[in-house]
Parts: structure tokens; sequence; C-alpha cells
């Protein structure tokens, strides 16, 4: 059985370089204006001309709080985006590509659960980030939804909605190919292998041919 907090395992990963970035960004404004050491290549000037860079007209260093009122609408526009990626990537694998059983049982309300906790967790952590971490995520929660809405299309799970669907493009796909080449169609092709296989059973009957075993000779 798959674990369901499987999924956590990307985000675990990226966790270290993720607060990394974001102790950077956090303690560049007070580089920019002296009251920080250097941090690395970021020395005061490099900090205050890189504080001057905006995206969407939202400084990289600006978090929701420090922000005028149009910086404020981006930065709510980028959260509800990431959220809503995030969210429909699990819903999409939820309704998708769980068969029928899985559909039950603790790990199927734990799924539900974090389809609506982690989104929940974005909006009350994403408004103290600077926004260049909302940009890194965003962009990073897209890039995994549409990861994970072609590994369902492509390699769906066994007996699951998707895997059904794959079963049927499959099928006229087949039926298309043969089509176009002029072979017999899937139904002829199987309505062929039974004639052949009753008039074998009328030639040789039902009873399948057992292998008889070699006598060894005995040399004199």
């Amino acid at each position: 059985n798959a674990n369901p907090a499987g999924s956590c395992l990307p985000m675990m990963i990226q966790g270290p370089a993720f607060m990394s970035i974001w102790y950077t960004l956090s303690v560049i404004p007070f580089i920019a204006r002296g009251k920080h050491a250097a941090l690395g290549a970021f020395d005061a000037a490099t900090a205050q001309q890189f504080i001057k860079t905006h995206v969407f007209g939202v400084g990289v260093a600006d978090t929701f709080m420090t922000v005028q009122l149009t910086g404020k609408i981006v930065i709510v526009i980028f959260v509800v985006l990431m959220c809503a990626a995030m969210w429909y990537m699990q819903f999409n694998n939820i309704r998708k590509n769980l068969p029928p059983e899985s559909k039950q049982g603790s790990q199927y309300t734990m799924q539900k659960l974090m389809m609506w906790g982690f989104p929940l967790i974005y909006v009350f952590s994403a408004f103290a980030l600077p926004f260049a971490m909302l940009v890194y995520w965003l962009v990073n929660n897209i890039m995994n939804m549409l990861r994970s809405i072609w590994q369902v299309y492509a390699f769906p799970t066994p007996g699951s909605p998707a895997a059904e669907e794959k079963e049927k493009r499959d099928y006229k796909k087949e039926t298309e190919r043969r089509k176009r080449e002029g072979l017999p169609s899937i139904e002829e092709e199987n309505l062929q292998k039974a004639r052949e296989e009753a008039e074998r059973r009328e030639t040789e009957g039902f009873q399948r041919k057992q292998p008889q075993r070699k006598r060894k000779v005995s040399k004199k």
C-alpha cells in the first residue's frame, strides 16, 4: 500500500535549500542598510542593487506587510495560484488515480485532509515570505502539478479511472492504426482466434495432449 504522505518527500528534500534562500532574502534588506554583516557575495553595494529588482512591480525581498496596495494584490494572486496548483494536483490524484478499493479507510481520509490542509498552511505562511520565495513556490507548484497530470495520464494506477481511460485511448489508437494499414480489427482478430481454437478442439478434442516421457534405451 502506498503511503499517503509520500508526496511530502519532494518538499522535505527541498526544505534545507528553501530555508537557506529564505534566510538570505530576509537579511538582504538589513545588509543594504548596513545593519547586518555581509553574507557571502552580498555586501552592502550588492544588496542595495538586489533589493531594487522587481517582479510584477513587487520587490523580490518585499513581504505582504512591506508593500503598497498594488503589491499586496499581486502577492494575494500569487498565493491563490500556488494554493490552487497544489490543491488541484492532489485532487486530480484522488479523483483519477485511485482504484475504488483505495477510496476508503484511514489512508484515504488522510489524503483528503492533506488535499485541504497543505493549501491552508501555504495561506498562513506565504504572506510572511519574501516575494522571490512566492515566485519560486508558484513555479515549483505549477511544474509539480503538470508533472503529476502527465504521470496520471501516461502511467495510471491499475484499476483506477485513469487506467480505464488509458485503456480506451489505447484501444482507439490501435483500432485507427489497423484501419490505416488495412489490417483486421481487434474484434475480427479475436473472432478469427476463436474460430481457430474451435477448429482445433474439433480436430484434437478438448483434452490437451499430454507429453510422453521418452524411454531410456539400455545399452548391452
